[in-house]
């Protein structure tokens, strides 16, 4: 399904880009192409290191020519799925990465995880036509929507299972406190 589906972290920044680069090259010529994914893919992996919990997973695929990459983080999620829309201003001090990802992808998706946990964006790059227009993406792949559907069964079981943990701890609390005799607490004087 994925031409490379790959976990990572800070030390594993600098080999991303000749694995993508290598992957991308197998499915098209278009250098502009590649250079967009390599920016896009690293630009979105540095972001996940950097606010999404030092870590996150790269997945990149395609579909005919065109290219998508989505980065996937645990960390505290976007309170805005519009961010990256506006130029920064020259005088920021950050903001440009989201921005110049926007402006490199024919789409950009950026999802909050459930509770604002983690954050998924996914790229779609698409190759230039001779005359420098980009063609316009290919359908979501019917994988997109299987592995849409397969996160969000992850994240179900992961909810389910904090769940339980949860209802299992109060439900020992609550034993606790039941066998534990109650003592009347007398105030004491100033």
């Amino acid at each position: 399904m994925f031409d490379l589906d790959r976990h990572f972290d800070l030390g594993d920044l600098a080999e991303l880009r000749p694995s993508l680069a290598a992957r991308a090259g197998e499915h098209t010529t278009d250098r502009r192409q590649i250079d967009g994914l390599l920016l896009i893919a690293t630009e979105l992996a540095t972001n996940a290191i950097r606010h999404g919990g030092g870590r996150g997973r790269l997945q990149l695929w395609h579909r005919g020519t065109t290219l998508y990459c989505r980065v996937t983080d645990a960390g505290p999620g976007l309170t805005r799925t519009d961010i990256g829309r506006v130029r920064p201003e020259p005088t920021a001090t950050g903001g440009r990465g989201l921005w110049l990802c926007r402006r490199l992808a024919r789409l950009l998706y950026v999802h909050a995880g459930p509770g604002r946990v983690g954050t998924t964006i996914t790229a779609i790059i698409a190759s230039e036509q001779p005359d420098g227009r980009r063609t316009p993406p290919s359908p979501a792949p019917a994988s997109l929507a299987a592995a849409l559907a397969e996160r969000t069964r992850e994240l179900l079981g992961t909810s389910q299972y904090l769940c339980a943990r949860a209802a299992a701890a109060t439900a020992a609390a609550a034993e606790i406190c039941r066998r534990r005799p109650r003592r009347r607490i007398e105030p004491r004087p100033l």
